[in-house]
């Protein structure tokens, strides 16, 4: 009977694996065909390390290599060991890869932005979601619907641009998920579960069928057809795998089989999230590619594609192997665990992330050498906006948990601060509100904050369990009592050092002499030239260092008008500059920024006409240059009288 079992099982194992395979390495060339026909081709640039025109969507081909096998499995061939549950992980899986299929497709052809790639990865996940492919359970606990949704969404979201970010190589994504689906069929084939290491073991030959066509030199890319592709199914099979073994088995350990692609990602996220705060002037985006992913590292150091290519795969199995011997050795998994994550960081940290620490390493000298008091207090903002939340709740349950038992403060830490506290949060972050500078926020920027802050707290109150454990009438009180008493205190964090830095300024002007001598000035620019200029007189006072008498402030944005910005009125703008002039009796004009050609002109014009002088804060203009320079280049720059 043994041997019976034994016989069947390795058919379909063998079955799965070259049926995969051949229809890979057949299929692979017509796609190249098709690929020129249709125009999809990788051409060089400076990214890239080929050197003539490629096709660039192979993935097409382990897409149909790796559904024509599992059609096969399910329809043709009839193998004991496929069962109701394989069948049905088969019929859920392959609908949903159709959209993302042509997603990829789209994205070799046309090149989409990162923005509507990344809402076409949401959608493709949801449906995922939507069919069942689901966390469901961790631990033997049932989450939470919106935590199994997010969850579950994140994890593919990171497996498909995983295996999207490290595709920059010959043969090197393939390769990588050619070792991992075979870790996945190993674990369960320990676990009994046969269906599933067929299904893994066929994305091993589909890889590896078409590794013959695009290992170096290649003829022909996956492109983010295949790497996006592969990511998915490869979480596809993860969380497919739970039904037979604990989720410390087949949900963690796979995980750790896709170490190279997840490493090269949390680097690249690491790398060029530092790099946005080091140079805030380049505008880079943490999306935009560069050449500093680990295969461009190893090529860098002399090695060629084919050796970067084994060097990877050899990193990948070594993780492979931890993750079945913490499947077999378990009286020495904690062991096994401490060992592999103190040896893995100090690689990581030693040999793979040398320039991420370096900038890092910049990064917190030039804060500490030079740590703003508002960079100082927008970092600790989302620690407040924390605070404030959990006291909103800690509130709610103090004032109406007489009249509401469910309403008690421990129940409502667990069940309710992760969506009440976490989604306002995610809003505030992806508007960017954590990024801006309050002190120079319009009416209207506080305005928006409130209404993202206030839909924030609401969608968080109705995804929350307390809309299940009570009526709709005391859902809508509990949502107004946490709105009334968080929004208002998340406001005030806001508007704080905007008061505080307009009553010091006021402060300042009151207790200054009133009898300054000097021309009376106006300054063109209430943008940041203006702020150094005031900066650098508060070193030394401001009337040591002023020479003249301020009136005020123009500027060409309509929307500074009628405002205070340190302590000094923006009268207006630039057209009203005549009449500005007579009306305040000015003698000079300090230009602080670098004027529009239109601007300049109509300045000049104005200074002829009322023989006004007209100069330039030479100290404002030296740091606009060094900061700003990218940004003003192809601008008319002042050459005025300093």
């Amino acid at each position: 009977m043994l041997t019976d079992l034994l016989q069947t099982y390795g058919q379909l194992l063998l079955f799965a694996f070259f049926a995969s395979l051949a229809l890979s390495y057949v299929l692979t060339p017509p796609v190249m065909s098709l690929c020129r026909v249709l125009k999809i081709m990788d051409e060089p640039n400076d990214r890239r390390i080929h050197t003539k025109p490629t096709p660039r969507c192979g993935g097409l081909a382990v897409f149909a290599a790796f559904s024509g096998t599992l059609l096969l499995l399910i329809s043709v061939v009839n193998f004991p060991q496929i069962n109701e549950a394989t069948r049905e992980f088969v019929t859920r899986v392959l609908p949903v890869t159709l959209p993302l299929i042509v997603l990829g497709m789209v994205d070799d052809r046309w090149e989409i932005s990162p923005l509507v790639k990344l809402l076409g990865q949401l959608t493709v996940a949801g449906l995922a979601w939507a069919s069942g492919m689901q966390i469901g359970k961790f631990m033997g606990n049932e989450m939470h619907l919106a935590l199994d949704v997010s969850l579950t969404v994140l994890l593919y979201l990171g497996a498909m641009n995983a295996y999207n970010l490290i595709d920059g190589m010959d043969g090197v994504a393939g390769g990588l998920a050619a070792i991992t689906s075979l870790g996945l069929c190993g674990l369960n084939v320990v676990v009994g579960n046969e269906g599933m290491a067929a299904i893994s073991l066929a994305v091993t030959g589909a890889c590896l069928g078409f590794l013959r066509y695009n290992f170096h030199p290649a003829r022909i890319f996956l492109g983010d057809t295949g790497s996006l592709y592969i990511g998915f199914i490869l979480m596809s099979l993860t969380l497919g795998s739970q039904s037979r073994a604990t989720a410390t088995v087949l949900f963690i350990i796979p995980l750790l089989t896709m170490g190279v692609p997840m490493i090269d990602t949390g680097l690249a996220i690491w790398r060029r999230s530092v790099r946005k705060a080091i140079y805030p002037e380049r505008k880079g985006k943490v999306s935009r590619a560069d050449k500093d992913h680990l295969h461009h590292r190893l090529a860098r150091k002399g090695l060629t594609q084919r050796r970067v290519a084994l060097l990877l795969y050899a990193i990948q199995a070594s993780v492979f192997i931890i993750g079945l011997s913490w499947v077999f050795l378990q009286n020495y998994r904690i062991a096994i665990f401490t060992v592999a994550f103190f040896v893995g960081s100090y690689v990581v940290l030693r040999y793979l992330a040398s320039l991420e620490m370096t900038d890092s390493g910049r990064w917190i000298v030039d804060g500490i050498r030079r740590p703003g008091r508002l960079q100082l207090y927008n970092s600790c903002m989302p620690f407040l906006d924390v605070l404030f939340l959990s006291g909103s709740l800690a509130l709610l349950a103090w004032l109406l948990s007489a009249d509401f038992k469910l309403l008690g403060l421990n129940r409502l830490i667990q069940e309710t601060a992760a969506p009440v506290i976490g989604v306002p949060m995610i809003f505030i972050w992806a508007t960017r509100y954590y990024r801006l500078q309050w002190t120079r926020a319009r009416a209207v920027d506080f305005f928006y904050f409130g209404l993202v802050a206030f839909a924030g707290v609401a969608i968080g109150v109705a995804i929350s369990p307390l809309p299940l454990q009570h009526s709709l009438r005391h859902t809508l009180l509990f949502t107004l009592v946490i709105l009334s008493l968080s929004i208002p205190f998340l406001l005030f964090l806001r508007i704080f050092p905007r008061l505080v830095q307009d009553m010091l300024h006021l402060y300042e002007r009151q207790h200054s002499t009133p009898e300054q001598k000097g021309n009376r000035v106006l300054i063109y620019g209430a943008g940041y030239g203006f702020t150094l200029i005031t900066r650098a007189e508060s070193f030394e006072g401001t009337q040591s260092r002023r020479h003249y008498r301020l009136v005020g402030l123009i500027d060409d944005d309509p929307n500074l008008k009628e405002r205070v910005i340190h302590g000094h009125p923006v009268l207006g703008i630039g057209m009203d500059l005549v009449e500005l002039c007579i009306e305040h009796e000015i003698d000079e004009i300090i230009v602080s920024t670098t004027l529009q050609p239109h601007s300049l002109e109509h300045l000049m014009e104005v200074s002829d006409q009322l023989d006004l002088k007209v100069s330039q804060s030479q100290f404002a203009n030296k740091i606009l240059r060094e900061r700003h320079a990218p940004a003003l280049k192809g601008e008319v720059e002042l050459a005025l009288e300093p």
